[in-house]
């Protein structure tokens, strides 16, 4: 802020500031969808007569407002949570987006909506008491499970790990230079991605290039061009495949808990139907 009223001090009004929020999901995992909202220009016009003091507290203010439309303000990082949670599980299976959701929960999550969490919540606790060497599969903290019938899931499983396995197999030294980065690195779970992007991501080009090189060497074209697909293809489909490996997992080993989802998805989506916004 001082960087602005310096600017502003100068003369000059060519300066503009663009508010940014980016909001991801599961931000300790590589490859997994970010979400970037773009405020209005934030106007730095201000009256001349205030004071140096006067202005740098407008340009604050500002600053504030516009940063709090492109981000989520809520009392505690519990409220935080909820909100992260249930705008997520609103997001599945529908046409609702991330943000706007969590937006929408920012002025305080609906009663019901609230209480369907905590039932869902304490389902998930009793289900892990009662099968503890059960693995329970999480993705941005809510266990996933088929919405559609399971076995269209399960041959999806297959179909998506067929063609996205030989990427990941072709370039195997950068994924595991970025994943022992951040299992050695990290010191907090928002920097995990970080980590693995700032080492993986130079690694990756290394290898990239010097495999690209000693195909083309060899007159491998055929390799070349099934090396550039399974890389290409591997990055598309990571994402979805991990959701559908999650949710694989989840209706095989615990199809009780499916039904208590599911009904718990759906009262979601009721509320929001009942909800003006």
């Amino acid at each position: 802020m001082h960087l602005i009223q310096d600017f502003l001090d100068s003369g000059r009004r060519d300066l503009q500031v663009i508010p940014l929020g980016v909001h991801y999901e599961e931000p300790s995992l590589f490859r997994r969808r970010v979400e970037v909202v773009i405020g209005p220009r934030i106007p730095l016009e201000i009256d001349e007569t205030m004071s140096a003091r006067q202005r740098l507290v407008e340009i604050r203010r500002r600053m504030t407002l516009a940063l709090g439309d492109v981000g989520i303000n809520v009392p505690t990082p519990s409220d935080q949570e909820d909100v992260q949670r249930i705008a997520y599980a609103l997001t599945l299976g529908t046409e609702h987006e991330y943000f706007a959701m969590m937006k929408r929960l920012e002025r305080g999550v609906p009663a019901p909506m609230l209480e369907a969490w905590r039932g869902f919540q304490e389902s998930i606790r009793e289900r892990q008491a009662a099968a503890p060497g059960v693995r329970l599969l999480f993705h941005q903290g809510i266990p996933l499970f088929p919405i559609k019938p399971v076995p269209v899931y399960v041959a999806a499983f297959f179909v998506f790990g067929i063609i996205w396995l030989p990427g990941v197999l072709l370039n195997l030294p950068p994924l595991l230079a970025g994943w022992l980065a951040a299992r050695k690195l990290a010191d907090d779970e928002n920097v995990v991605s970080l980590w693995k992007s700032m080492v993986g991501v130079p690694v990756f080009l290394l290898w990239f290039a010097a495999l690209v090189v000693a195909l083309l060497a060899a007159g491998q074209l055929a390799w070349l061009v099934f090396y550039l697909l399974s890389t290409l293809v591997s990055l598309q489909l990571t994402h979805r495949f991990a959701k559908v490996t999650i949710a694989v997992n989840n209706a095989l080993r615990h199809p009780a808990l499916r039904l208590q989802a599911l009904a718990f998805h759906q009262r979601l989506l009721e509320e929001v139907g009942h909800d003006p916004a």
